[in-house]
């Protein structure tokens, strides 16, 4: 089944690559009309131009890599849903699209070119999301259904949020673009905050979405040529000396490195791949040096809890889970470098210090009439130290795409309660060096 899996994700990336090489900018463009826009800093739109279609290959790799491991059917263990806004932010950068067209304010296409461009994005979504759900049959974290791989909302959600990128952050200001986006990333974390998704889930959604939407796009770039635009793209790449400050929005999968031993309970907690979302921004005094900062959600799964808790429990008629993984958000400034080695590549690197808070996890078990506390994790905030590289590509004269690799460190205390009959709760501490590697893409402005 994993070996089908990352066969059909090869070919979903060799595809869009494929077609991103095309240059449909040849496609019945007059030369009066290239000279015309060449003349404002213009240029007719390409396949792939304000989003390199390889933006999406870390996501779609990750995806495959951070894949959920198939749940043990052990015991009857129920999960809560705390929150269904997610629901409904999926669509909001569809929405904020429509509303702005609606307004008077001029995008990219018209109406008719802006319908044919979504109905494909949304078709070519639901084809890859539906199809790859069927095949794999991924159990969901809440034992619901079996078709948790890849997130549908998730994959919705980055498809809204690219088509608002390519009618307005890359016509008219890229700070729209961080915004859509910034919506697709909150709705991503939830998925898994919240009990439907794993990080791989996810991850491969958000790859699909994108990716999904450049074909959609380069589709109708094919069925419509030049006709029906209403602003073009401007020619220009990021001028990573005069405007070597920027901001992101970024997503990647956290890789977890060492484990927490409660020794008194004759317990290891392991994590397993999480998702990381987040924004950072640099203010560079010149090409070379400057100070920023960064915020960031991650969910760290905890590997095992279910069959855990079915050994600690066994007389238990149903386990309740308010998560299954711990979430931590961190906020860190620091010291930001820049090195440009081309008019389109920059490479950066950092050094953080910051804070980070979690949230904990809480079950509950159920035996008869009694109900009780069986297990509870709380982590307290503790400072924090990272590292980072990145490399950014200009896609536009304003934005760029990066792939990062962050590492960090904290040195956290965890307290831990097991009580297995109601009566006996125990409790052990455990002081623990937590590091983790956060991999990722994010779409940065320049300014």
């Amino acid at each position: 089944m994993m070996r089908g899996l990352w066969l059909f994700s090869l070919l979903v990336l060799i595809a869009a690559t494929a077609v991103g090489q095309t240059d449909t900018s040849r496609i019945a463009v007059p030369d009066s009309l290239a000279l015309q826009l060449a003349g404002q800093g213009l240029r007719p739109y390409t396949f792939g131009s304000e989003i390199a279609p390889f933006a999406a290959a870390p996501l779609v790799v990750m995806g495959v890599a951070g894949k959920g491991d198939e749940k043990s059917d052990a015991k009857n263990f129920s999960y809560d849903h705390y929150a269904s806004v997610d629901s409904y932010m999926r669509f909001a950068p569809l929405a904020a699209t429509v509303i702005l067209k609606a307004a008077g304010v001029e995008g990219r296409s018209d109406w008719a070119r802006l319908g044919v461009s979504a109905a494909g994005a949304y078709g070519i979504t639901a084809a890859l999301v539906y199809g790859l759900k069927w095949t794999v049959k991924e159990t969901r974290p809440d034992g619901s259904a079996r078709n948790s791989f890849p997130s549908g909302h998730t994959a919705t959600a980055f498809a809204a949020a690219t088509i608002l990128h390519k009618e307005y952050g890359a016509t008219v200001s890229p700070w729209i673009s961080l915004g859509g986006y910034a919506v697709a990333g909150a709705t991503a974390f939830m998925r898994t905050d919240n009990n439907y998704h794993w990080s791989g889930d996810v991850l491969m959604g958000a790859g699909i979405g994108i990716i999904a939407t450049e074909l959609a796009y380069g589709i109708t770039d094919l069925i419509f040529k030049q006709r029906h635009i209403k602003r073009w793209e401007a020619a220009d790449c990021v001028d990573y000396a005069a405007s070597p400050s920027w901001v992101s929005i970024d997503m990647g999968a956290a890789l977890p490195l060492g484990s927490v031993n409660f020794s008194p309970l004759g317990y290891t907690m392991k994590f397993g791949t999480g998702v990381a979302v987040g924004a950072e921004g640099a203010y560079l005094f010149n090409k070379h040096i400057g100070v920023g900062g960064r915020f960031r959600a991650s969910h760290l799964p905890v590997k095992g809890l279910e069959e855990h808790l079915s050994s600690l429990v066994p007389t238990a008629a149903n386990i309740n889970l308010n998560h299954y993984g711990l979430a931590e958000y961190t906020v860190g400034a620091g010291a930001y470098l820049s090195a440009p080695v081309s008019s389109r590549v920059c490479l950066s690197a950092k050094l953080l210090a910051g804070y980070s808070a979690k949230r904990g996890i809480k079950a509950t078990a159920t035996s008869g009439p009694d109900s009780w506390v069986c297990w509870q994790l709380k982590a307290a905030g503790a400072f924090t130290f990272g590292t980072g590289i990145a490399a950014a590509y200009s896609a536009s004269s304003r934005m760029a795409w990066r792939v990062f690799a962050d590492f960090d460190f904290e040195r956290n205390r965890y307290d831990l309660l097991q009580n297995a009959d109601s009566f006996s709760p125990v409790t052990a501490s455990s002081r623990s060096w937590l590091s983790k590697i956060t991999l990722g893409t994010s779409l940065s402005t320049y300014f």
